[in-house]
């Protein structure tokens, strides 16, 4: 189980498992419709290890994963059954980024930079009952 223990606009603190864990913010990449997604790029305090941390529509994320996300496709394929079925869906991707450790992405590092080679952590399906 996983908890928001605080955010700050440059850091965000979660529990995870009784151990917090506290990410600095790097860079956000907000949604947008083009690309149907968003990321975030966080450095972990006590490992110094960039993740990006990305969500979106699954077929913009299935996209963007990497030759080791094979096992994700049996994920997306039921994100697309549950489309079918009218629930909103979301998938959710991750990495560790391979830049600069120390300070993260560079301004210039645009969302196309970050948003590859992902692996697929999961899908969510909601009911909208608006």
């Amino acid at each position: 189980m996983a908890r928001l223990v605080a955010r700050q606009a440059t850091s965000i603190t979660i529990e995870v498992l009784g151990l917090t864990e506290t990410y600095d913010i790097f860079k956000v990449f907000e949604f947008s419709s083009e690309r149907r997604m968003m990321s975030v790029v966080v450095r972990n305090r006590l490992t110094r290890k960039v993740h990006v941390f990305s969500k979106g529509a699954p077929d913009s994320l299935n996209a963007r994963l990497g030759p080791n996300s094979a096992s994700g496709a049996a994920d997306l394929k039921l994100a697309n059954q549950f489309a079918a079925e009218g629930l909103r869906v979301l998938a959710f991707g991750t990495r560790l980024y391979a830049g600069d450790e120390k300070e993260g992405p560079r301004e210039e590092v645009g969302a196309a930079d970050v948003e590859s080679d992902l692996s697929l952590v999961g899908v969510t399906a909601v009911e909208d009952l608006l």
